[in-house]
């Protein structure tokens, strides 16, 4: 079954649509098979890239436009500084895979100085997560 159409080009991937809506259950799959895997960065890259991500989880599509601080984070923003917490993980596991995934997503929410650099935690930090991210994690094998 092919769940997304996409043309590949000289640019890159354009997504031009979905053929099938993917349910609840198929994204919960698809995101635990990737984040199990061996190199869950690349997975997610690919999703990201052909507009999975932003269509389906835009919890994590928005981490892309926080500024990371390059003493700090030398990747640049909130994406890439998570795809690359996954180089760098010692093992696998649903648990570790998740936290790693979702550890800057409040991000977006949080106070920020002029210079874009988040000062906190996100009205929402220390009570629950965002609804699909915690859809994710309470109903993961």
């Amino acid at each position: 079954m092919r769940l997304l159409h996409y043309e590949v080009s000289a640019e890159g991937l354009a997504l031009e649509g979905p053929l099938v809506q993917p349910g609840e259950s198929f994204q919960r799959d698809l995101l635990l098979g990737i984040l199990n895997g061996a190199r869950p960065d690349k997975g997610l890259k690919l999703l990201y890239e052909t507009g999975f991500v932003q269509a389906y989880w835009p919890e994590l599509a928005r981490m892309s436009v926080i500024p990371h601080v390059k003493d700090y984070h030398p990747e640049g923003d909130g994406w890439e500084h998570t795809l690359e917490t996954f180089k760098h993980r010692k093992q696998t596991g649903a648990v570790l895979s998740l936290a790693l995934l979702l550890h800057d997503t409040g991000k977006p929410d949080a106070p920020a100085t002029r210079s874009g650099r988040t000062t906190g935690m996100p009205s929402w930090g220390r009570k629950s997560p965002p609804p699909s991210c915690a859809a994710w994690a309470s109903r993961s094998p």
